[in-house]
């Protein structure tokens, strides 16, 4: 039984090893347009915001600071350094690209502890950003995963608003008319079916490739 216990958390020790090391190939760009062709290494969906680690010739792990680079791929994985208002620079993983808006998201994970209680709660959230194509930026939404509270389905409720009745979606999207008639009939209900809909351009259905 020893024998078999030991051989066991070897294996899982192995394996929880392979995948933290795994790496695929990426590039980094740097603020100032130079290019690193590299292997890049895999983090959970939080620490991909946050971390950056990759290969260098020599096979040894580096670490990048993220206020030096303008993006990085990794395997079909683009995430971007947004400007925000021409002064705050957030880290956001691009979703839909086209050539009049782009569509990314950033998923944060904060833990609370409850006040006379002993566990701790995570919090999780999503925030959406939309890039136009003379690369203005907007925080558009986000949602949350507001903990195994009471709280929980009112929180979400409140957090969840519509499309239509958002006022700075309405004001970014000033130049697309149609969009914002088709909005308000709400016959697009989602912002991902909003981003499409701005790339289609001249009647001709868009595609990202």
């Amino acid at each position: 039984m020893k024998i078999t216990v030991k051989y066991f958390l070897l294996i899982f020790s192995l394996t929880a090893f392979s995948q933290n090391s795994e790496f695929k190939e990426g590039e980094i760009i740097s603020r100032k347009g130079d290019t690193i062709k590299t292997q890049v290494k895999v983090l959970n969906r939080f620490r991909s915001f946050d971390k950056l680690r990759y290969l260098n010739p020599d096979g040894k792990v580096k670490k990048v600071s993220l206020d030096s680079i303008k993006s990085y791929r990794r395997g079909n994985e683009l995430y971007e350094t947004l400007i925000i208002n021409s002064e705050l620079f957030m880290l956001a993983k691009r979703i839909i690209h086209g050539p009049n808006m782009n569509l990314y998201y950033r998923d944060v994970s904060t833990s609370l502890i409850q006040t006379g209680m002993p566990k701790i709660i995570r919090d999780e959230a999503r925030y959406k950003y939309l890039k136009d194509k003379n690369q203005n930026v907007i925080i558009l939404s986000y949602t949350t995963r507001a903990g195994e509270t009471p709280l929980k389905p009112i929180i979400e409720k409140i957090l969840s608003k519509p499309i239509h009745k958002n006022k700075k979606l309405k004001k970014f999207l000033a130049n697309y008319p149609n969009i914002l008639e088709k909005i308000k009939n709400k016959e697009l209900v989602t912002i991902e079916d909003v981003v499409v809909e701005c790339n289609n351009v001249n009647g001709r259905l868009w595609r990202e490739k």
